[in-house]
């Protein structure tokens, strides 16, 4: 990969530190909103870069930020099974056919509590649907991040 890549995810995880540093000086927060689109560059290129290196079993969630349990149906559906690697592979597909939406009106300055995703296959079937909450969409980008930090480190 290139150097670029590292310096890319690096310089976008500080934008997003950085806004959090002076965002109680505005007179209105959008914090949620420039996370989802630095996460669009994060999520796309971090995918690329860790994807085949990404742990395939529901038991792995534990660590990636999206709880999951039996009581919790904020993951409907996910194809072929629920993994950080099917995850991601599906907000990736989901963020960049623009199969996401969030419920706050046009115009109001309204925090972002949860992203609906949705995910299809060519055929046009559902193979993924989620409503996750934005700190738990948050946490996961972050460590996929950290993640694709590490291979590049790594293959050096």
């Amino acid at each position: 990969m290139k150097p670029s890549n590292k310096v890319f995810i690096l310089r976008t995880i500080k934008v997003i530190e950085q806004y959090e540093n002076v965002k109680n000086q505005l007179d209105c927060s959008y914090s949620r909103t420039l996370f989802i689109n630095c996460c669009v560059g994060l999520l796309l290129l971090s995918k690329e870069i860790a994807y085949k290196q990404l742990p395939n079993s529901k038991r792995s969630m534990i660590d990636w930020g999206i709880k999951i349990d039996k009581n919790d149906n904020k993951i409907g559906k996910c194809s072929p099974h629920i993994s950080p690697k099917q995850i991601t592979r599906h907000l990736r597909n989901s963020i960049s056919h623009g199969n996401f939406d969030f419920a706050v009106e046009d115009g109001l300055s309204i925090p972002i509590n949860h992203i609906n995703f949705e995910d299809y296959d060519v055929n046009g079937n559902l193979t993924f649907q989620a409503l996750i909450p934005f700190s738990e969409f948050q946490a996961f980008v972050l460590k996929l991040s950290k993640e694709a930090l590490m291979i590049l480190d790594k293959n050096k």
